[in-house]
């Protein structure tokens, strides 16, 4: 009753601060979370590796990913779509840190969808495009639920293989991203992004798509970083760099030039003819 709580005074402040929609009752088939707080006086609820005990649920069966070291405070036990159980732990642990190196390990990152990272050293990562690969069989599934009758079994048997394909390709985003945010951390001391309105560039529906499936936020949101480190955000409208008056007019000139030859005209840099 605590958590739940919590989680509504949460849902309530992020309406009235405008991030969110007004507090609705989750329905059964979204994502379901509950969190139990441990009694550290009952030493038979857990035994790190071995035993998980939870009031009402008793001893659960788990495949541990990962044993804690030290007794939790709090258990959170999550459910996702497909019906996948995760078990999260809230441990006092001291975590050692990353060596640290030298202050000229820096790089800027510039983001895009194309490539996916572009470095300041001249690296760029190509966009693996998780949804577009994926786009077809997610596309099919969802017009197979929406032949099937809202709320038969067949639906429910529809909807559960598309959103086991959503999930296919959450899983595979979180992991690449989560792959190459750690790369980015562990070889360099300080990082520059760029901080994007990625709310206002997803309204763009010619672009909303391939916006949402390159992740942008979840790129530069990764807020994780080694000892002494940093990580500068320059905003979307700072000029790196200033591009001459007569370059942009060459630039320009040659852009028209380019244009003008595909429709049967030649131009040239002091006179125009046609094109035999």
């Amino acid at each position: 009753m605590t958590q739940s709580l919590r989680d509504l005074d949460r849902a309530f402040g992020n309406f009235f601060a405008k991030r969110a929609r007004y507090p609705r009752f989750k329905k059964r088939r979204t994502a379901q979370a509950v969190r139990y707080q441990l009694d550290p006086r009952q030493s038979d609820t857990w035994l790190a590796g071995e035993r998980l005990v939870l009031p009402k649920l008793g001893d659960l069966k788990r495949a541990w990913s990962r044993v804690p070291v030290g007794r939790p405070l709090m258990v959170t036990v999550r459910r996702d779509t497909i019906g996948r159980y995760f078990v999260s732990f809230a441990i006092e642990e001291v975590i050692a840190p990353l060596p640290e190196l030298p202050t000229t390990a820096a790089v800027g990152i510039d983001v895009g969808l194309r490539s996916a990272v572009a470095l300041s050293d001249g690296t760029k990562v190509a966009a693996p495009r998780h949804l577009r690969l994926a786009l077809r069989t997610v596309g099919r599934r969802a017009r197979v639920v929406a032949r099937r009758k809202k709320g038969s079994r067949r639906w429910e048997r529809a909807r559960f293989r598309l959103a086991k394909a959503h999930a296919h390709v959450s899983d595979s985003r979180k992991d690449w991203i989560h792959k190459l945010t750690t790369r980015l951390v562990r070889e360099n001391q300080t990082l520059v992004v760029e901080d994007l309105n990625v709310r206002g560039m997803i309204r763009n529906r010619r672009l909303s798509l391939s916006l949402s499936d390159a992740a942008l936020r979840s790129r530069t949101g990764n807020s994780s970083i080694r000892p002494n480190g940093t990580v500068a955000r320059l905003s979307a409208w700072t000029a790196s760099f200033r591009v001459p008056r007569g370059a942009r007019r060459a630039a320009l000139y040659a852009r028209r030039c380019r244009c003008r030859r595909g429709n049967g005209r030649a131009w040239s840099a002091g006179h125009t003819t046609t094109a035999t």
